[in-house]
């Protein structure tokens, strides 16, 4: 895979396949199909979603990362600065109510719960950081090292910027691939354990799924090649 680049990110260049390839990337994640749980709702919410915070990040910060081979954009990375602006809020704002609309007031109330969390943690363990907000590949394409080619783009930024990296990983299997790259896990959290359900009111055994928050320090060696 070595013909393979990161790549910044247009919507001209690299849609629909981007939006395509972070759908089936998070098509079996622990916590989107806690708010998503059957595969019609996934099927008819996430496209927007995705497209939608692929665009957010785009228009706010131009840090969207992209690998495309044979014209098809098969992996994503949406960075966000230490610094947010103001024109990612009112984003949120103009996609808020289609969201809504989509998810419903219930599902809607535990996604919107869950990102305030992530924000007040966020500010709280990796202010000063690069925010790695959502990484994805294709499955057709996973296995491949594109995963590390787009992280260590983001990476050399940061180090470029004298900054650290911050993530939160939505599913415990990512956790190695992570700390190959240098990061190491800070907290835990269990955004279904209160309430034990998920979005269609399936109970969870134990906590549920987790979100672990990590760290990448500056001058971090990485093990990866």
């Amino acid at each position: 895979m070595s013909e393979a680049t990161a790549v910044s990110y247009t919507k001209e260049d690299h849609e629909p396949s981007a939006t395509a390839t972070l759908v089936e990337a998070f098509r079996d994640d622990p916590i989107f199909r806690g708010i998503m749980v059957i595969d019609e709702d996934y099927n008819r919410i996430s496209p927007y979603l995705m497209s939608s915070m692929t665009w957010m990040m785009d228009a706010s910060y131009a840090t969207v990362d992209v690998v495309t081979l044979s014209s098809s954009t098969v992996a994503v990375a949406q960075w966000e600065p230490a610094s947010m602006s103001l024109g990612s809020g009112l984003r949120m704002l103009v996609i808020g109510p289609k969201l809504l609309w989509k998810l419903g007031y219930k599902k809607s109330k535990i996604m919107l719960s869950m990102f305030a969390t992530l924000e007040a943690k966020r500010h709280e363990l990796g202010g000063n950081a690069m925010h790695l907000m959502t990484l994805g590949t294709n499955p057709s394409q996973q296995g491949k090292g594109l995963g590390s080619i787009l992280i260590k783009k983001g990476i050399d930024r940061a180090t470029d910027l004298g900054v650290p990296c911050y993530l939160e990983s939505s599913n415990p299997k990512n956790i190695p691939f992570y700390k190959r790259h240098g990061f190491e896990e800070l907290e835990r959290f269990y955004p279904y354990e209160k309430t034990g359900v998920d979005g269609d009111g399936n109970k969870f055994e134990g906590k549920g799924p987790v979100l672990t928050f990590m760290l990448r320090k500056l001058d971090v060696e990485a093990v990866v090649e």
